[in-house]
Protein backbone atom coordinates (compact mmCIF):
# COMPACT_ATOMS: atom_id res chain seq x y z
CA UNK A 1 0.00 0.00 0.00
CA UNK A 2 1.21 3.48 -0.86
CA UNK A 3 1.54 5.37 2.43
CA UNK A 4 3.28 8.56 1.40
CA UNK A 5 4.46 10.40 -1.68
CA UNK A 6 6.94 13.27 -1.42
CA UNK A 7 7.84 15.40 -4.44
CA UNK A 8 10.49 18.11 -4.54
CA UNK A 9 11.56 20.37 -7.43
CA UNK A 10 9.54 18.60 -10.13
CA UNK A 11 7.67 20.52 -12.87
CA UNK A 12 5.24 22.93 -11.12
CA UNK A 13 5.87 21.38 -7.73
CA UNK A 14 8.37 23.02 -5.40
CA UNK A 15 7.72 20.67 -2.49
CA UNK A 16 4.74 18.63 -1.35
CA UNK A 17 4.03 15.63 0.80
CA UNK A 18 0.90 13.46 0.60
CA UNK A 19 -0.10 10.85 3.18
CA UNK A 20 -2.39 8.27 1.59
CA UNK A 21 -4.57 5.82 3.51
CA UNK A 22 -6.34 2.50 2.98
CA UNK A 23 -9.65 2.56 1.12
CA UNK A 24 -10.66 5.02 -1.59
CA UNK A 25 -8.44 8.10 -1.97
CA UNK A 26 -9.98 10.72 -4.26
CA UNK A 27 -7.97 13.40 -6.07
CA UNK A 28 -9.78 16.27 -7.80
CA UNK A 29 -8.79 19.63 -9.23
CA UNK A 30 -9.24 21.83 -12.24
CA UNK A 31 -7.70 20.86 -15.57
CA UNK A 32 -4.06 21.90 -15.58
CA UNK A 33 -3.79 22.13 -11.80
CA UNK A 34 -1.13 19.44 -11.65
CA UNK A 35 -2.86 16.09 -11.22
CA UNK A 36 -0.93 14.58 -14.13
CA UNK A 37 2.30 15.91 -12.60
CA UNK A 38 1.70 13.75 -9.54
CA UNK A 39 1.40 10.69 -11.76
CA UNK A 40 4.57 11.68 -13.58
CA UNK A 41 6.40 11.85 -10.27
CA UNK A 42 5.00 8.50 -9.22
CA UNK A 43 6.10 7.07 -12.57
CA UNK A 44 9.70 7.92 -11.67
CA UNK A 45 9.29 5.90 -8.49
CA UNK A 46 8.06 2.98 -10.59
CA UNK A 47 11.07 3.07 -12.89
CA UNK A 48 10.16 5.42 -15.73
CA UNK A 49 13.03 7.29 -17.33
CA UNK A 50 13.73 10.75 -15.93
CA UNK A 51 13.85 13.93 -17.98
CA UNK A 52 16.04 16.83 -16.87
CA UNK A 53 13.50 19.18 -18.48
CA UNK A 54 11.08 18.31 -15.67
CA UNK A 55 13.36 19.85 -13.03
CA UNK A 56 11.80 23.07 -11.78
CA UNK A 57 14.92 24.77 -10.38
CA UNK A 58 18.02 23.95 -12.43
CA UNK A 59 20.21 24.62 -9.38
CA UNK A 60 18.74 21.79 -7.28
CA UNK A 61 18.14 18.07 -7.54
CA UNK A 62 14.69 16.71 -8.21
CA UNK A 63 13.85 14.23 -5.44
CA UNK A 64 10.84 11.90 -5.38
CA UNK A 65 10.21 9.59 -2.42
CA UNK A 66 7.49 7.06 -1.77
CA UNK A 67 6.84 4.91 1.27
CA UNK A 68 5.00 1.60 0.92
CA UNK A 69 3.59 -0.85 3.43
CA UNK A 70 4.35 -4.31 1.99
CA UNK A 71 2.79 -6.32 4.82
CA UNK A 72 1.17 -9.50 3.54
CA UNK A 73 2.22 -9.19 -0.12
CA UNK A 74 5.03 -11.78 -0.08
CA UNK A 75 7.67 -9.77 -1.90
CA UNK A 76 10.63 -11.14 0.02
CA UNK A 77 11.70 -13.34 -2.89
CA UNK A 78 11.56 -10.48 -5.38
CA UNK A 79 13.75 -8.30 -3.17
CA UNK A 80 16.19 -11.17 -2.64
CA UNK A 81 16.51 -11.71 -6.40
CA UNK A 82 17.97 -8.19 -6.66
CA UNK A 83 20.02 -8.48 -3.44
CA UNK A 84 17.91 -5.79 -1.78
CA UNK A 85 17.21 -5.89 1.94
CA UNK A 86 13.50 -6.49 2.50
CA UNK A 87 11.50 -4.46 4.98
CA UNK A 88 7.73 -4.35 5.31
CA UNK A 89 8.04 -0.57 5.42
CA UNK A 90 9.72 0.10 2.09
CA UNK A 91 11.16 3.45 1.02
CA UNK A 92 11.86 4.15 -2.66
CA UNK A 93 13.73 7.30 -3.67
CA UNK A 94 14.55 8.70 -7.08
CA UNK A 95 17.00 11.57 -7.61
CA UNK A 96 17.56 13.44 -10.87
CA UNK A 97 20.39 15.97 -10.95
CA UNK A 98 20.48 19.17 -13.03
CA UNK A 99 23.18 17.48 -15.10
CA UNK A 100 20.68 14.80 -16.07
CA UNK A 101 22.06 11.98 -13.94
CA UNK A 102 19.49 9.67 -12.39
CA UNK A 103 19.86 7.62 -9.23
CA UNK A 104 17.40 5.21 -7.63
CA UNK A 105 17.33 3.76 -4.12
CA UNK A 106 15.26 1.09 -2.41
CA UNK A 107 15.59 1.13 1.37
CA UNK A 108 18.64 3.39 0.90
CA UNK A 109 20.38 0.84 -1.35
CA UNK A 110 21.30 2.04 -4.87
CA UNK A 111 19.50 0.00 -7.53
CA UNK A 112 19.26 -0.18 -11.31
CA UNK A 113 16.09 0.93 -13.12
CA UNK A 114 15.39 -2.69 -14.06
CA UNK A 115 15.07 -3.58 -10.38
CA UNK A 116 12.93 -0.52 -9.74
CA UNK A 117 10.57 -1.45 -12.58
CA UNK A 118 10.28 -5.04 -11.40
CA UNK A 119 9.39 -3.92 -7.88
CA UNK A 120 7.05 -1.20 -9.17
CA UNK A 121 5.08 -3.73 -11.20
CA UNK A 122 4.26 -5.53 -7.95
CA UNK A 123 3.23 -2.39 -6.09
CA UNK A 124 0.89 -0.32 -8.27
CA UNK A 125 -1.41 -0.88 -11.24
CA UNK A 126 -2.26 2.33 -13.13
CA UNK A 127 -5.26 2.68 -15.47
CA UNK A 128 -5.54 5.82 -17.58
CA UNK A 129 -8.47 7.43 -19.36
CA UNK A 130 -7.07 6.27 -22.70
CA UNK A 131 -7.82 2.68 -21.76
CA UNK A 132 -11.51 3.32 -21.11
CA UNK A 133 -12.57 6.14 -23.44
CA UNK A 134 -15.59 5.17 -25.53
CA UNK A 135 -16.22 2.00 -23.54
CA UNK A 136 -19.83 1.25 -22.74
CA UNK A 137 -20.93 0.42 -19.23
CA UNK A 138 -20.76 -3.37 -19.58
CA UNK A 139 -17.36 -3.29 -21.30
CA UNK A 140 -16.01 -0.97 -18.62
CA UNK A 141 -17.15 -3.27 -15.85
CA UNK A 142 -15.64 -6.30 -17.58
CA UNK A 143 -12.29 -4.58 -18.18
CA UNK A 144 -12.14 -3.32 -14.62
CA UNK A 145 -13.04 -6.61 -12.98
CA UNK A 146 -10.66 -8.53 -15.27
CA UNK A 147 -7.88 -6.17 -14.20
CA UNK A 148 -8.59 -6.76 -10.54
CA UNK A 149 -8.61 -10.52 -11.08
CA UNK A 150 -5.26 -10.31 -12.88
CA UNK A 151 -3.64 -8.04 -10.29
CA UNK A 152 -5.27 -9.22 -7.09
CA UNK A 153 -1.91 -9.34 -5.33
CA UNK A 154 -1.08 -5.69 -5.98
CA UNK A 155 -1.51 -3.39 -2.98
CA UNK A 156 -2.67 -0.31 -4.92
CA UNK A 157 -4.68 0.52 -8.04
CA UNK A 158 -4.68 4.03 -9.51
CA UNK A 159 -7.42 5.26 -11.87
CA UNK A 160 -6.44 8.35 -13.85
CA UNK A 161 -9.64 10.06 -15.05
CA UNK A 162 -11.06 6.82 -16.44
CA UNK A 163 -14.52 8.39 -16.09
CA UNK A 164 -13.81 11.01 -18.77
CA UNK A 165 -16.80 11.40 -21.07
CA UNK A 166 -19.33 9.51 -18.97
CA UNK A 167 -22.24 10.74 -16.88
CA UNK A 168 -25.59 9.77 -15.42
CA UNK A 169 -26.24 6.15 -14.58
CA UNK A 170 -22.88 5.00 -15.95
CA UNK A 171 -21.06 7.47 -13.69
CA UNK A 172 -23.05 6.23 -10.71
CA UNK A 173 -22.20 2.62 -11.57
CA UNK A 174 -18.51 3.41 -11.97
CA UNK A 175 -18.52 5.03 -8.54
CA UNK A 176 -20.16 1.94 -7.09
CA UNK A 177 -17.65 -0.45 -8.69
CA UNK A 178 -14.65 1.58 -7.60
CA UNK A 179 -16.03 1.87 -4.07
CA UNK A 180 -16.45 -1.90 -3.91
CA UNK A 181 -12.85 -2.38 -5.09
CA UNK A 182 -11.58 -0.15 -2.30
CA UNK A 183 -12.96 -2.59 0.23
CA UNK A 184 -10.12 -5.01 -0.53
CA UNK A 185 -7.50 -2.82 -2.25
CA UNK A 186 -6.13 0.66 -1.81
CA UNK A 187 -7.58 2.77 -4.63
CA UNK A 188 -6.38 6.21 -5.71
CA UNK A 189 -8.88 7.75 -8.12
CA UNK A 190 -8.27 10.98 -10.07
CA UNK A 191 -11.70 12.11 -11.19
CA UNK A 192 -13.82 14.99 -12.51
CA UNK A 193 -17.12 13.31 -11.57
CA UNK A 194 -18.88 14.46 -8.39
CA UNK A 195 -20.75 11.14 -8.23
CA UNK A 196 -17.42 9.33 -7.97
CA UNK A 197 -15.62 11.92 -5.81
CA UNK A 198 -18.36 11.73 -3.19
CA UNK A 199 -17.64 8.03 -2.60
CA UNK A 200 -14.12 8.62 -1.27
CA UNK A 201 -12.88 7.84 2.20
CA UNK A 202 -10.27 10.58 1.77
CA UNK A 203 -10.38 13.56 -0.61
CA UNK A 204 -7.40 15.59 -1.85
CA UNK A 205 -7.57 18.77 -3.90
CA UNK A 206 -4.82 19.74 -6.36
CA UNK A 207 -4.70 23.44 -7.14
CA UNK A 208 -2.42 26.13 -8.53
CA UNK A 209 -1.09 28.99 -6.45
CA UNK A 210 0.63 32.15 -7.63
CA UNK A 211 3.72 32.87 -5.53
CA UNK A 212 6.79 35.08 -5.69
CA UNK A 213 8.54 32.10 -7.27
CA UNK A 214 5.89 31.73 -9.97
CA UNK A 215 2.99 29.33 -10.39
CA UNK A 216 3.14 26.27 -8.13
CA UNK A 217 0.99 23.16 -7.83
CA UNK A 218 -0.24 22.42 -4.31
CA UNK A 219 -2.30 19.66 -2.75
CA UNK A 220 -4.30 19.52 0.47
CA UNK A 221 -6.61 17.08 2.16
CA UNK A 222 -10.16 18.38 2.38
CA UNK A 223 -12.24 18.61 5.52
CA UNK A 224 -15.90 17.56 5.45
CA UNK A 225 -17.18 21.06 4.70
CA UNK A 226 -14.42 21.68 2.17
CA UNK A 227 -15.54 18.50 0.40
CA UNK A 228 -19.04 19.91 0.18
CA UNK A 229 -17.68 23.07 -1.45
CA UNK A 230 -15.47 21.15 -3.90
CA UNK A 231 -18.19 18.73 -4.98
CA UNK A 232 -20.70 21.59 -5.31
CA UNK A 233 -18.18 23.32 -7.59
CA UNK A 234 -17.82 20.13 -9.61
CA UNK A 235 -21.60 20.03 -9.99
CA UNK A 236 -22.24 23.64 -10.99
CA UNK A 237 -18.94 25.21 -12.02
CA UNK A 238 -17.20 28.21 -10.44
CA UNK A 239 -20.53 29.94 -9.67
CA UNK A 240 -21.68 27.57 -6.93
CA UNK A 241 -25.44 27.62 -6.33
CA UNK A 242 -27.39 26.76 -3.20
CA UNK A 243 -28.96 23.85 -5.09
CA UNK A 244 -25.50 22.48 -5.97
CA UNK A 245 -24.42 22.75 -2.34
CA UNK A 246 -27.48 20.82 -1.19
CA UNK A 247 -26.89 18.19 -3.88
CA UNK A 248 -23.27 17.88 -2.76
CA UNK A 249 -24.36 17.30 0.83
CA UNK A 250 -26.80 14.68 -0.41
CA UNK A 251 -24.11 12.87 -2.40
CA UNK A 252 -21.88 12.87 0.68
CA UNK A 253 -24.67 11.48 2.86
CA UNK A 254 -24.80 14.62 5.02
CA UNK A 255 -27.87 16.23 6.51
CA UNK A 256 -29.40 19.27 4.84
CA UNK A 257 -28.65 22.61 6.40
Amino acid sequence: MLKRLSVENYALIDKLDIAFAPGLNIITGETGAGKSILLGALGLILGNRGDVAAIRDAQRNCVIEAEFDLSGYRLEGLFASFDIDYDQQCMIRRVITPAGKSRAYVNDLPVQLAALRAIGERLIDIHSQHQTLLLGESRFQTALLDSVAAHAQLPTIIFDEIDTGVSGAIADKMGEIITNLSGSLQVVNITHLPQVASKGDHHFLVYKEETSEGTLSRIRKLSSEARVAEIAKMLSGSAVTAAATEQARLLLGMEKL
